[in-house]
């Protein structure tokens, strides 16, 4: 699976990263598996979950997706 940063976070952790996670993981678990001492970075207010191009919620189960992406909140003026 590819793990993508966005924004601010891909300043912090690079843009991609490739990990082997089971299918069966939801999201969270995945987080907590492949961050470490990152995991309170990852799911800070506001953050968001793209599964295959698609927002979902910490619970969703990972499937056969192939990307998993992380979106900081955006400001803007």
């Amino acid at each position: 699976m590819q793990i993508v940063f966005l924004g601010r976070l891909a300043e912090r952790f690079g843009e991609v990263r490739s990990v082997d996670v089971s299918p069966d993981l939801t999201v969270a678990q995945a987080i907590k598996l492949c961050a470490g001492d990152e995991f309170e970075a990852l799911t800070a207010p506001g953050i968001s979950y793209v599964l295959d191009h698609q927002m979902v919620r910490p619970d969703a189960t990972l499937g056969d997706a192939k990307e998993l992406a992380f979106l900081p909140p955006v400001s803007g003026g």
